[in-house]
């Protein structure tokens, strides 16, 4: 089922960033990880009933409790689940939109396979979904941060940490499936995720339209570049992200498992802010959309090697030696000739 470098740094979003990057120095040691979103990554799929732990329905969204904190997938620290402060583990929500105590309505949670979605692999995936107005709630977006961790980072058993990605290249691959059911009026994009630093300079954002076509794009006021490809409804597709914080460039091409084909979106594209390193992944969903699935995240981190020109003066003044060379040895043969 396998479905031109910029140096300017704009200043970033005070409030919300202090508060994650203080999050992140805080939950650092937790291990954190997205995986495949099954029991022993971290994230609870009892596909919506409730628990003595979790009583009520909005408990499972990924904010509520320490989710991708427990199991020992990529080197994870054991344990189970458990109730957090809203907001303290690794997932952020950003608005405050998703609905309590109804699994009808909006969230973002590790979701059983039933019998009408089944996922990439396992027994579970992301589900995130959102309604309109109609069926009785709001028309909210939802946006969730997640603040990437070394356990995500694990890379074949050489932990990296998220701020010692500078100068490295970072490859991320995800399988996602959309929905074949079209937004209400006035939602552009249906989903779309964005690539942060701690610092908040953005480096991207890639997603799909109200008909699942595909959008990029690399700074939030910029319009979105449409891209002649679906995202399947129905099935997995493959997005392999390639991040160089050397260049400040990425890169994107889409595994498409119904034509078993590779599409090579775009390749070292200029990122739209320099990353210092990649540190955080937003999630957004448009109001009305319903559910679009992701499964199976995997990050490989490669190390680049630093070029290191001699400076400016050096330079000249290696020049000026090589020049008095050459003229002692120039004076030296005129003499010897005379």
């Amino acid at each position: 089922m396998d479905k031109t470098p910029q140096t300017s740094r704009l200043a970033g979003k005070i409030g919300m960033f202090a508060i994650a990057i203080a999050m992140m120095g805080n939950c650092h040691s937790a291990l954190a990880y997205l995986g495949g979103f099954e029991d022993n990554d971290g994230y609870v799929n009892d596909y919506l009933e409730p628990t003595t732990t979790f009583p009520e329905f909005n408990d499972y969204v990924v904010n509520n409790y320490n989710a991708g904190l427990y199991g020992t997938a990529n080197g994870g620290p054991g344990g189970g689940p458990m109730t957090i402060m809203l907001n303290s583990g690794r997932w952020m929500d950003l608005n405050g939109h998703p609905n309590d105590d109804y699994h009808g309505g909006n969230y973002i949670i590790a979701h059983a396979v039933t019998p009408v979605t089944l996922a990439h692999s396992g027994t579970a995936m992301l589900g995130m979904r959102t309604i309109s107005g109609s069926s009785g709630f709001p028309n909210f977006d939802i946006d969730f941060a997640y603040f990437l961790d070394e356990r995500d980072f694990y890379n074949g058993g050489t932990p990296v940490t998220p701020t010692d990605t500078t100068n490295h290249i970072v490859d991320w691959s995800i399988w996602a499936c959309g929905d074949e059911r079209t937004p209400p009026v006035g939602t552009t994009e249906k989903f779309y995720w964005t690539f942060t630093d701690g610092n908040g300079n953005i480096g991207g954002q890639v997603g799909w339209d109200d008909a699942n076509g595909l959008l990029y794009r690399t700074s939030v006021v910029d319009p979105w570049t449409s891209v002649a490809f679906t995202v399947d409804p129905a099935a997995y597709d493959r997005f392999d992200f390639s991040f160089n914080t050397l260049d400040d460039t990425w890169s994107l091409s889409i595994f498409d498992s119904s034509s078993t084909s590779t599409l090579n979106v775009f390749t070292n594209l200029a990122m739209g802010m320099s990353m210092d390193y990649f540190a955080r992944i937003d999630w957004h969903m448009g109001t009305g959309v319903f559910k679009n699935f992701f499964d199976d995240s995997a990050f490989t981190i490669t190390e680049l090697e630093v070029p290191n020109p001699v400076s400016a003066p050096a330079s000249f003044g290696l020049l000026l030696l090589g020049s008095a060379g050459l003229m002692w040895r120039h004076r030296r043969s005129s003499s010897k000739v005379n």
